[in-house]
C-alpha cells in the first residue's frame, strides 16, 4: 500500500475532489476537524499550496467502507484485492476572507462526504448556517457582462451553464457547455431574455481557471496552473486535481474571486442533501 500512490505519504491525483466550504461561527477548526472525522493514519501534513491566502492539510481517513471499484478499489485497499479497510485522501484549506476564517473541506468520493459532513452535524461539530453557497444566477449575471474582468488572481471563464425553465412546458432543463456558452445562439436568442424576467435560472455551471504560477527555481519559466470547478447552487464544490495536485491551490484563490463578486452566501441546508440516494449509484 504504502509504495503507491495512494500510500501514506501521498495524494492521489487526476480525480475529482468534492468540497463544501464553513465559515467558522462556532469554534471550528481544522484541529478539531481532524479530531473528528473518523479514524485518521498518521503522519498528516501541510501540503506545500502555491497560494498565499492560507494552508492546506492532507491527512489519510482509515475507513470499513468500500466506495470505489475496480481497480481503484484493489489500490485503496490495505490488505489489497479490495479488502477493508481502505485509505482514503482527505484534503482542507484553512484561508481568511475579510478577517473571517474559512474551511474548504475535500473528499474524494460524494459517498464519504455524505457520511463525514452527515456526522457532524449531528454531533454539533458543524453547523448548518455555517455552509456557504455559490450564487450562480448572480455569478451568471456578472460572466455575461465585462464584470467577470474583476477577478485579479486568475482567469476564469464560464464553459458549462445548467439552466433551470419555468415558463416552457416542453423544455424544463437546458444544458450549455463549449468555450462560450454564454455567446452561443441559444444562449444569446432563446435564454437570455428570459433569464432577465426571471423565467429562465442558472442551476450549475462550470468555470475553467488559470493562472501562472512560479517555479520553485527562478531561472525556470512560470509553469501554468489549470483546473474546472463545477459549482451548484447548494454549495458543493467539484474540482479536478491534475497530475501533482499542484492545481489545488487554485481552489482558495477561485473561491476568494467568486468572494469579491459578491457571488457567494449563507447556505440554508446541507449542500449535499441534494445528491440524495445518488451517491450510492
Amino acid at each position: 500500500m504504502a509504495d503507491n500512490e495512494y500510500g501514506i505519504n501521498s495524494l492521489a491525483d487526476q480525480r475529482y475532489y468534492n468540497f463544501v466550504m464553513v465559515k467558522d461561527t462556532r469554534g471550528f477548526s481544522l484541529a478539531r476537524y481532524w479530531r473528528n472525522v473518523g479514524e485518521i493514519a498518521r503522519p498528516g501534513r501541510v501540503i506545500d499550496c502555491i497560494s498565499s491566502l492560507g494552508k492546506m492539510e492532507h491527512r489519510k481517513l482509515i475507513s470499513d467502507r468500500g466506495l470505489a471499484r475496480g481497480n481503484v478499489a484493489g489500490e485503496l485497499s490495505e490488505l489489497g484485492k479490495g479488502r477493508p479497510p481502505y485509505w482514503y485522501d482527505l484534503v482542507a484549506f484553512e484561508m481568511e476572507i475579510d478577517a473571517s476564517p474559512y474551511f474548504l473541506l475535500g473528499f474524494p468520493f460524494v459517498g464519504l462526504a455524505w457520511d463525514i459532513v452527515k456526522d457532524l452535524l449531528a454531533r454539533k461539530i458543524l453547523q448548518v448556517e455555517a455552509f456557504q453557497r455559490t450564487n450562480v444566477s448572480r455569478l451568471l449575471r456578472i460572466m455575461d457582462t465585462d464584470e467577470h474582468n474583476a477577478f485579479e488572481q486568475l482567469a476564469g471563464r464560464m464553459v458549462a451553464v445548467h439552466f433551470i425553465v419555468t415558463d416552457d412546458t416542453s423544455v424544463t432543463n437546458v444544458r450549455l457547455g463549449g468555450d462560450q456558452p454564454l455567446k452561443g445562439q441559444i444562449y444569446t436568442t432563446f435564454l437570455k431574455d428570459r433569464v432577465k424576467k426571471g423565467f429562465v435560472s442558472a442551476a450549475e455551471c462550470v468555470l475553467a481557471c488559470e493562472r501562472e504560477a512560479p517555479q520553485k527555481r527562478k531561472e525556470e519559466p512560470p509553469r501554468l496552473l489549470r483546473s474546472r470547478l463545477h459549482l451548484d447552487k447548494h454549495g458543493n464544490f467539484k474540482f479536478y486535481a491534475h497530475a501533482g495536485c499542484t492545481n489545488l491551490a487554485l481552489l482558495p484563490e477561485a473561491i476568494s474571486e467568486l468572494h469579491s463578486l459578491n457571488c457567494m452566501d449563507n447556505a440554508t441546508a446541507n449542500p449535499l442533501d441534494r445528491v440524495g440516494s445518488d451517491i450510492f449509484e
